[in-house]
């Protein structure tokens, strides 16, 4: 499967390269591809063994980590990479190809120490070829998806240990084939999408000692296709689905002994698409939603007893477009806006007050033109992709 390397502009390479193969293998509806691209701008087991470091360890100091931006680099013979979220032991989760022209493309686990950056390639389930990796916890648990020897995506769940690396099948839905994790929370609770019959749905793991469970959590009523994106530590899960008129919103499900429940948290006002990317422990969620004109913006939703109420971030100076893609537990946000007056993606840092709204231009690395930020962890690390002066795109660091 070949996918574009070029540089971005409102949405970003790095992105669009790792849903590439999750829009391609999950379904073909019309509804989905608009689904996924709105985060974009915004039991079987198997088990498959590489040899690598020990990561371990405790918590990485952000004195350890430059001002930025840092490049991450990519796996040996590499040029491309991309990076998705960041623990607060410092390891970053995302891809890398194996060569030039992206014929081979693996998960990968950086991990940032004071003597430097370690690059792990988590591999891929027997026989498959490529693997990304979209979530990780303060475990060191990794998710994302990895084709088997027949070609199809599955959910993936890699473990890390001094021994090496395991990757277990998280299975899919019945009736379907394909599915992709997307998020894990530090119960270990993983949330993406699973092909059914007839499209895809948001789904939620569970692992026990006694095996997978995956319940389907549905839609927006109305709705025919879903993905869940991130769940917090009280079990809150976020994402988007469609509804009965055919629009695609961000939606917040709350799953409970009594069953699960699913709620549309709307949009901007105007607006008639939104999908939300994260939530943090605090039940902030943030994503993107059209606006009145039919821009797409950054969005942060507060959900309280009494409604749903959701704000306009704003862009960057000149900017026409932003999106916002993680939120950590102070309330920072992080995601991208475009820049005047080229239209290229800037990574960007959203500081909501009671005073107002401050974004904050993150920059590219040194020569590069365009970046994007895509995760960022409890103390503020940030991790994305970007453009090098070389127009190569990496993997990158901020320490804003």
């Amino acid at each position: 499967m070949s996918r574009s390397t070029s540089a971005p502009r409102l949405s970003n390479a790095g992105k669009a390269r790792g849903y590439a193969r999750l829009i391609e293998a999950a379904c073909s509806a019309k509804p989905f591809l608009l689904l996924v691209a709105i985060i974009a701008l915004v039991g079987c087991e198997q088990s498959g063994r590489a040899t690598g470091p020990d990561l371990a360890g405790s918590l990485l100091p952000n004195s350890a980590v430059g001002a930025g931006p840092t490049d991450l680099g990519t796996l040996p013979g590499g040029d491309f990479s991309d990076a998705f979220a960041v623990n607060a032991r410092g390891q970053i989760a995302g891809f890398s190809n194996l060569a030039p022209g992206g014929a081979t493309d693996h998960a990968t686990l950086w991990t940032v120490t004071p003597a430097g950056i370690r690059t792990l390639d988590l591999g891929t389930f027997p026989g498959g070829t490529f693997s990304t990796a979209f979530g990780i916890n303060n475990r060191g648990e990794v998710v994302g998806d990895a084709t088997e020897a027949s070609g199809v995506g599955r959910a993936a769940l890699w473990t890390v240990t001094p021994s090496g690396v395991t990757v277990r099948d998280l299975g899919t839905l019945p009736g379907g084939g394909t599915s992709h994790a997307l998020g894990i929370n530090d119960r270990g609770q993983i949330v993406g999408l699973a092909g059914i019959a007839a499209g895809t749905h948001a789904t939620l793991w569970t692992v026990t000692p006694s095996g997978v469970t995956v319940p389907d959590l549905g839609t927006l009523p109305g709705g025919s296709v879903s993905a869940a994106f991130k769940i917090n530590d009280r079990g809150e899960i976020v994402g988007a689905s469609s509804t009965a008129t055919g629009a695609n919103h961000a939606a917040l499900w709350t799953v409970t002994a009594a069953g699960i429940t699913v709620e549309d948290l709307g949009t901007l006002p105007g607006g008639t698409i939104s999908g939300a990317s994260a939530i943090n422990a605090r039940g902030e969620i943030v994503g993107s939603s059209t606006t009145a004109s039919g821009a797409l913006h950054a969005a942060l939703w507060s959900v309280t007893p009494s409604g749903v109420t959701v704000q306009d971030l704003g862009t960057l100076p000149g900017g026409a477009g932003s999106s916002a893609t993680s939120i950590d537990a102070r309330g920072e946000i992080v995601g991208f806006s475009n820049v005047a007056p080229t239209g290229l993606a800037h990574a960007t840092l959203w500081i909501v007050t009671p005073k107002g709204v401050a974004a904050r231009d993150l920059g590219t690395l040194p020569g590069g033109t365009s970046s994007s930020a895509q995760g960022i962890d409890a103390r503020g690390l940030v991790v994305g992709v970007g453009t090098t002066a070389a127009s190569a795109t990496h993997a990158e660091l901020w320490n804003p």
